[in-house]
This record gives structure tokens, C-alpha cells and sequence, in this order.
């Protein structure tokens, strides 16, 4: 008597699970195309950063000869995390936005992107 109740309740679930899982797909409304033109994505626009006061820019001059080493500054303390190291390895903005490069001169760099300087420092030393 006990097994045959086991075997009416496994197959009454089955039953359940079987006819519930019979909904047509055109009622499921979360993946119909008409829905999708009602969905608004909001994407950032993506802006380039902008130089700012007190930032610490790194700037490499790469060359075919050994000029290059006088526009690069120490290169073996780059990589090292601490104050001192990005001091000496970096251009620091300074509070009126510029910065001192050589052979270029005092560069306003506050409010340009990292593209913009590149072409500024590229002009002034091919001159």
C-alpha cells in the first residue's frame, strides 16, 4: 500500500511539473522583439581623461638613436610603488598646468588629453 502511494505522488508531481512547463513561448514576454525596442540601455560616453593640477605624467621618447635617453627620465625606479619613485620617474604638473620637458620647453598640458600631448612633445622635438 505504501509503495503504490510513493508511485501516486512521483507520478502527480511529474504530472505538475510536466503541465505547468507547457507555456507557448510567444507568452513569455521577456524575450519577444517587441520588447527589446522598449528597453533603453544607457551607455556612458566614454571621454578621454583630461590633464589636471598635480598630476604626474609618464613620458618615454623612443628613437632609433640614443637621443631618446635624454628625454626619458630614470627608468629603474618607474616601477617602483612609493613616493619617491613616481617623483623621480614622472613630469609633475605643476599649479599653473604646466610642465618642463626638455629641448620642448614649459608645455601647457592642463585640460589636454594624453593624445594632444603626445602631439605637442612629438612638434617640438622634431623642430
Amino acid at each position: 500500500m505504501r509503495n503504490n502511494f510513493k508511485r501516486l505522488c512521483i507520478f502527480t508531481i511529474a504530472a505538475l511539473f510536466s503541465f505547468s512547463s507547457c507555456i507557448p513561448l510567444r507568452d513569455y514576454v521577456y524575450l519577444q522583439d517587441d520588447d527589446l525596442e522598449k528597453i533603453k540601455i544607457d551607455v556612458a560616453e566614454h571621454k578621454p581623461y583630461r590633464i589636471q593640477s598635480n598630476d604626474n605624467l609618464y613620458i618615454q621618447v623612443i628613437s632609433n638613436d640614443d637621443l631618446s635617453i635624454y628625454f626619458n627620465l630614470s627608468s629603474t625606479d618607474r616601477y617602483l610603488n612609493n613616493d619617491a619613485a613616481i617623483e623621480i620617474s614622472s613630469y609633475k604638473v605643476d599649479n599653473d598646468g604646466n610642465i618642463d620637458f626638455p629641448h620642448v620647453g614649459t608645455i601647457q598640458v592642463v585640460g589636454l588629453t594624453t593624445k594632444e600631448i603626445q602631439a605637442i612633445i612629438s612638434q617640438g622635438i622634431s623642430e
